[in-house]
């Protein structure tokens, strides 16, 4: 299945190259870290990640296969020091991090990006307005495309109100996270280590505040999901 995407305005090509190379990013870190959690809850210990201390290059033709990369972090939330932030600090700033899980004497990425739930463009139209096709996770697609847009209708609502707008306007953000379906999902699943649902939620409410942002910048305002395959 894929999602079409429509803008409502022209865009130069740099501006539509821009917001699909940034929407992949936070596509593809959205699933590594919704893939940590399902991982953590199927008995994956959290000092059995780790992650490359270098990010996807453009253009890599080498897979992402342990040992592509020479160096990599590892997580372990208990043990003194600074290696969890690091390691949270690399999946939050690089643009294609690639986080491993040990399996048996084996490590495998938790993301394949080049595999079968990869972000592709299978269409795109420049014209205006600009439309894309987008293929991959139906659910992480949906929710980052659809970034702000309950926010921005609380926000025309209340705006017509003048009791309790601040404090019902932020009790409208705070539920944000919970409204996004996979993530909600996986974040509340049963057995999820609380030391990686914690950050969890702090890097998947970053990016939907980057996406949404990005949208806004865009005028994207949410996807049509299209079964054909």
């Amino acid at each position: 299945m894929t999602i079409t995407i429509r803008g409502d305005k022209t865009l130069p090509i740099w501006d539509i190259s821009h917001y699909l190379d940034q929407t992949s990013s936070h596509y593809h870190k959205l699933v590594t870290i919704c893939k940590m959690c399902e991982l953590t809850a199927e008995g994956v210990q959290q000092s059995d990640f780790l992650i490359s201390s270098k990010s996807i290059d453009i253009f890599q033709d080498l897979g992402v296969a342990y040992g592509v990369f020479k160096e990599h972090l590892a997580l372990d939330i208990h043990r003194k020091g600074e290696d969890a932030e690091k390691f949270w600090h690399i999946l939050r700033k690089y643009k294609r991090p690639v986080v491993y899980y040990k399996l048996g004497n084996n490590y495998l990425p938790v993301f394949d990006p080049s595999g079968d739930e990869q972000f592709k463009v299978t269409k795109m139209e420049v014209n205006s307005p600009p439309l894309f096709d987008i293929g991959g996770i139906t659910s992480a697609l949906t929710e980052l495309f659809a970034a702000g847009q309950q926010e921005q209708r609380e926000q025309i609502r209340l705006e017509q109100e003048t009791l309790e707008h601040q404090n019902r306007l932020l009790e409208q953000r705070a539920r944000n996270l919970n409204e996004l379906s996979r993530a909600s999902e996986v974040l509340n699943k049963e057995g999820v280590h609380p030391g990686i649902r914690n950050y969890a939620e702090q890097e998947i409410s970053q990016i939907m505040d980057s996406q949404k942002r990005l949208n806004s910048r865009a005028s994207i305002s949410g996807g049509q999901v299209n079964r054909r395959v």
